[in-house]
């Protein structure tokens, strides 16, 4: 069995992301301004600065996953 290194690539970003998401300060106001958007306002985290940021994130992110498929196959 051969294992391509965008594999291992993958995982490392899974971790990060997840790490990133559910440990830092950004990743909290992320969700919050997700989940919750008033709540975010009203203490005063940009909402419109974070989920523009999660779109670049998310585009990124599908980018990255688009070039591994291309690249493998």
């Amino acid at each position: 069995q051969k294992a391509y290194v965008t594999t291992y690539l993958g995982i490392l970003v899974l971790i990060v992301t997840a790490f990133i998401l559910k440990r830092t300060r950004f990743g909290l106001r992320l969700r919050s301004c997700g989940e919750n958007p008033q709540a975010a306002d009203s203490v005063g985290i940009s909402v419109y600065k974070m989920r523009y940021s999660g779109v670049l994130i998310s585009g990124a992110l599908a980018g990255m996953g688009a070039a591994m498929l291309y690249l493998t196959s």
